[in-house]
């Protein structure tokens, strides 16, 4: 063939099949690859980070590695990374990042912009300069578009510390809850207090010591007695006093013993229900059941003793309302400690000293964001605030089961008797009173509601219990 000839068309089609045009290939990856091998979107053309993707996940990966994320799974570890769905869970999504081949290494933890390079010499100049360096410097990791779609993400000092102090938060309700919990050293040799007067066990909590027992949530199939039912009645009074005595361990300014007993008397028949509710989710799937926090169980089906500090039909109500919403909502540990510790931190409690009230709104208004930020992992923020609210207002339904929890407590002190009711004791007594002596702010009744309790104590028979 002639110098400069053209070829004939099959020579042309040899040709190209011969020698196929070189393109830019991510290592160990086909050349042909159109399609991000994170999530299967269309890819973008530049490989910054070793592997076609997406700008979508380009940008996730870019931003979870320059602010150290760490993400947690909502589920089994296994979510389906799709366009549709991989905003869905960012913890597998950055396993699947690391998996193809992203390279953290790629990402600059220092960005060098040209401002740094050529001071600009107005403020107008200095703002072109930050979009032109954003525009020109590719090498940084993100194109122009990247970096405008991470701007809102870059967290400030402010956030930081935010963030890090609802860390603190959910790691001193844990550690709370583990001593709440935990088993006291109590021989059944020792001579038990006199259980008198809730004065007396805010200056003295060892009285409480024989009821700080294993906290166990289980399904056993006997039936509970009496006893054990009377027992589970004062573990769950001492969990809730230890919550109350120590809720400056959350770092909550100090309150007075008056308004810590205000507070334990507004709180316990939430704190109570919901903590048997969550158990009980944890214990069985079972709809029908109840578990108790002695390792007891009740249901719905079975009758128990009418002179219980629970009734039947509030065992009905609980399993049926509660329990139900609680094991729809999947709590994780950390959403229901919060929950917890929320319902501890009322400061709308009518009693309350003025700077009581502030001391415990403050303490929720911080429990409150932990909860969010713990509502926001792996989450859009659309989906977290929409769960923040979900949560709170499951404890709506907490109210009308305190109510009702809290009436059978009176019930019991108005029409049975004292002296043949070795149940009682001056402590429930004068939290609740009964149904002539109900608690107001006026501290004459809550004086003549102790007064009565310690004379009718004098009367009533000895117990085990009771002391």
């Amino acid at each position: 063939m002639a110098s400069g000839a053209r070829p004939s068309s099959n020579q042309r089609n040899e040709s190209a099949t011969s020698a196929p045009k070189k393109t830019r290939t991510p290592r160990g990856h086909d050349h042909c690859n159109e399609y991000c091998v994170v999530c299967g979107d269309r890819a973008c053309n530049h490989h910054y980070y070793g592997v076609a993707a997406c700008h979508g996940c380009k940008c996730f990966f870019w931003r979870s590695v320059k602010q150290q994320q760490q993400y947690v799974c909502r589920y089994d570890k296994n979510c389906d990374i799709s366009p549709n769905h991989r905003n869905s869970c960012r913890y597998c999504r950055f396993q699947r990042c690391l998996a193809v081949g992203m390279q953290p290494d790629a990402v600059r933890m220092q960005n060098t912009t040209r401002t740094e390079k050529r001071p600009a010499t107005s403020s107008t100049t200095a703002n072109n300069a930050v979009v032109s360096s954003t525009v020109l410097d590719s090498s940084t990791g993100p194109s122009s578009i990247e970096s405008l779609e991470l701007k809102p993400y870059i967290e400030t000092a402010e956030a930081k510390r935010a963030r890090a102090d609802n860390e603190t938060m959910v790691r001193a309700i844990f550690e709370l809850e583990r001593r709440v919990n935990e088993v006291a050293d109590f021989s059944e040799n020792e001579t038990p207090y006199d259980l008198c007067s809730l004065d007396e066990i805010f200056s003295r909590p060892e009285i409480l010591e024989r009821y700080r027992t294993s906290v166990i949530y289980c399904v056993r199939l006997h039936r509970a007695t009496t006893e054990e039912l009377e027992f589970c009645k004062y573990r769950t009074l001492t969990k809730a006093f230890d919550m109350v005595y120590s809720l400056e361990s959350l770092g909550m300014s100090p309150i007075s013993i008056e308004d810590k007993i205000t507070l334990l008397r507004n709180i316990y028949g939430q704190l109570t229900v919901f903590d048997i509710a969550y158990g009980t989710v944890q214990a069985t799937k079972d709809r029908s059941l109840l578990c108790l926090p002695t390792g007891i169980t009740l249901s719905t089906n079975e009758q128990i003793q009418d002179n219980s500090f629970i009734n039947q039909g509030l065992i009905t109500q609980i399993a049926g309302v509660l329990v139900t919403a609680l094991s729809k909502a999947e709590l994780t540990e950390e959403e229901a400690g919060i929950l917890k510790a929320i319902i501890i931190a009322n400061d709308g409690v009518q009693g309350l000293s003025v700077n009581a009230v502030e001391a415990i709104g403050a303490l929720r208004g911080r429990l409150h964001s932990a909860l969010h930020q713990v509502c926001s992992v792996g989450q859009s923020a659309d989906l977290a605030t929409q769960r923040f609210a979900a949560l709170l207002h499951i404890l709506s339904k907490l109210v009308m089961l305190s109510h009702d929890l809290i009436e059978q407590f009176r019930v019991r002190f108005t029409f049975q008797h004292f002296e043949s009711e070795q149940s009682t004791t001056p402590l429930f007594y004068e939290l609740f009173g009964d149904l002539f002596y109900q608690t107001r702010e006026n501290s004459t009744i809550i004086e003549n509601i102790h007064t009565l309790a310690l004379a009718k104590a004098k009367n009533s028979p000895a117990t085990v219990v009771t002391g």
